[in-house]
C-alpha cells in the first residue's frame, strides 16, 4: 500500500495490486482532498521564455511563445480554411507550381528581441567569450526586473560559460537547472517567487502578466469570492 503525508499529517492512503497502482491512487486522492482546502499552482506549460543565445559572436535575445491552438495537424474537412481553399480549386496536397509548399500548418511563433542593459552604459550584444563582469550584470539586470519569464540559454554556450551563468544565478537569488546532453545542454534560470505573492499578483492586482504565467484554484470555500479561478487543475 501507499500514504501521503503533508507536514507530517495523513492526508490519503491506497491498497492496490502493485506498489505503482496504489501511489498513484493515493496521489489522485490526496489531489481530491487537497484542493478542497488548499490553493493549486500550476505554471502555464505554453508560457513565454526569454531565449538568449550566441551567434558569429553576437548574444541574441528573444521571446519565444507557441500557439497552443494550432495544433500539428494536417487540415481536414472541418476547418474553414481547408472549405474556402477547396471553394478556389485547391485539391489537396502543398501549395506552388509543383505543389512544394508544405501541406500542415506552420506553428505560429512571436519573437522580438532586447537587449538587457547596464544603468549607465549599454550591455551590448557583441561577445566573443562571457567573462565574470557580463554573466554579473546579466543576472543583476534579471533581478532588477519586474520581467517573470524564464531564461533559456541554448547550447550555443560553452560548459564553463553555463558554469559562470549558474554561479552568478544563483549568487542573485535566481534557480538555476541544466538539462540536455553533450552539443544539446541548455540552462534555463528563473526567479525564486513566493506562492503568496503569485495569489496576490493574480487574485487581488489581476497582473496579466502572473496570470500569462501560472493558472490557479481556489479552495471550495473561496468558490463565491474567486468565481473566476474556480475552474479544477489537473496537476
Amino acid at each position: 500500500g501507499a500514504e501521503i503525508y503533508v507536514n507530517n499529517v495523513f492526508v490519503a492512503g491506497a491498497c492496490e495490486d502493485n506498489l505503482k497502482a496504489s501511489k498513484a491512487s493515493a496521489f489522485k486522492q490526496a489531489l481530491e482532498i487537497l484542493q478542497k482546502h488548499c490553493y493549486s499552482i500550476k505554471q502555464n506549460p505554453y508560457r513565454d521564455t526569454i531565449k538568449i543565445e550566441k551567434s558569429n559572436n553576437q548574444l541574441i535575445c528573444g521571446i519565444v511563445k507557441t500557439q497552443t491552438s494550432i495544433d500539428d495537424k494536417k487540415l481536414d474537412a472541418s476547418n474553414k480554411g481547408y472549405k474556402m481553399m477547396k471553394m478556389m480549386g485547391w485539391s489537396g496536397g502543398g501549395l506552388g507550381s509543383q505543389q512544394q509548399g508544405r501541406e500542415d500548418p506552420v506553428r505560429q511563433v512571436f519573437t522580438y528581441f532586447y537587449l538587457l542593459k547596464n544603468d549607465r552604459t549599454g550591455l551590448g550584444n557583441e561577445v566573443s567569450n562571457l567573462d565574470r563582469n557580463y554573466c554579473g550584470q546579466l543576472m543583476r539586470n534579471y533581478r532588477d526586473s519586474d520581467d517573470i519569464r524564464e531564461l533559456q540559454f541554448e547550447p550555443t554556450f560553452t560548459k564553463e560559460e553555463r558554469a559562470l551563468l549558474h554561479e552568478f544565478a544563483q549568487r542573485y537569488g535566481h534557480r538555476s537547472s541544466s538539462y540536455g546532453q553533450h552539443g544539446m545542454r541548455r540552462l534555463i534560470v528563473s526567479k525564486k517567487i513566493c506562492t503568496d505573492a503569485i495569489l496576490q499578483e493574480i487574485l487581488i492586482y489581476k497582473n496579466t502578466r502572473y496570470m500569462d504565467h501560472y493558472f490557479i484554484q481556489v479552495p471550495e470555500t473561496k468558490y463565491n469570492l474567486f468565481p473566476d479561478f474556480s475552474n479544477k487543475l489537473s496537476l
